[in-house]
C-alpha cells in the first residue's frame, strides 16, 4: 500500500436520499439499477467543480418530476453522479493505473460498475480488508501513545 484516499460518498448519498428534497422523488429499490448508475456516473464525472455537481444532483429530482426516469432508478442515478465525481477527483489526486476496491460487496459492485464506465481498471480487495486495515491503524496509533 503506497497511499489511499477515502471519501464521504456513502454518507453524502444517504443524506441526499433520506434528508433532502431528493427524497420526495427517490424510491429506494432493493437492487440497484445498473443503467441509471452508469448514466449518473458519466454525468458526475463530467462535473468540473463541486458547484457543478451540486447543480447536477438536482437533476435527480427533475428527472423524476418529468418522467424521464422511474423513481426506483433515481437512487442509482444520484449515487452514480457521486461516484463519478469521486472517481474523477481520485484520478486527479492519484495518477495510478488501477485501484483496489474494499468495502461491502454491494458497494464494491457499484464502484466496479462506475470504474468500468470511466475506464479505470479496478480489482476487489479481500472482503475484510477495510476492517483489517482500520484495526491495524488503530493498533499502531495505540502503540505510539
Amino acid at each position: 500500500l503506497a497511499d489511499f484516499a477515502t471519501y464521504m460518498t456513502g454518507d453524502v448519498y444517504q443524506a441526499l436520499v433520506a434528508g433532502s428534497v431528493l427524497r420526495l422523488q427517490i424510491k429506494l429499490a432493493e437492487d440497484w439499477d445498473q443503467a441509471a448508475l452508469r448514466t449518473g456516473t458519466e454525468r458526475g464525472a463530467a462535473c468540473a467543480s463541486a458547484g457543478e455537481l451540486l447543480a447536477m444532483l438536482f437533476s435527480g429530482r427533475t428527472m423524476g418530476l418529468f418522467g424521464k426516469m422511474e423513481q426506483g432508478q433515481l437512487g442509482s442515478y444520484v449515487l452514480g453522479m457521486l461516484l463519478g465525481a469521486e472517481i474523477s477527483a481520485g484520478r486527479q489526486a492519484f495518477a495510478g493505473e488501477s485501484v483496489t476496491l474494499v468495502g461491502s460487496q454491494a458497494w464494491v459492485d457499484r464502484y466496479a460498475c462506475a470504474c468500468e464506465v470511466l475506464q479505470l481498471p479496478c480489482a476487489a480487495g479481500p472482503a475484510n480488508a477495510a476492517f483489517s486495515g482500520l484495526r491495524a491503524i488503530g493498533a499502531r496509533l495505540a502503540a505510539i501513545k
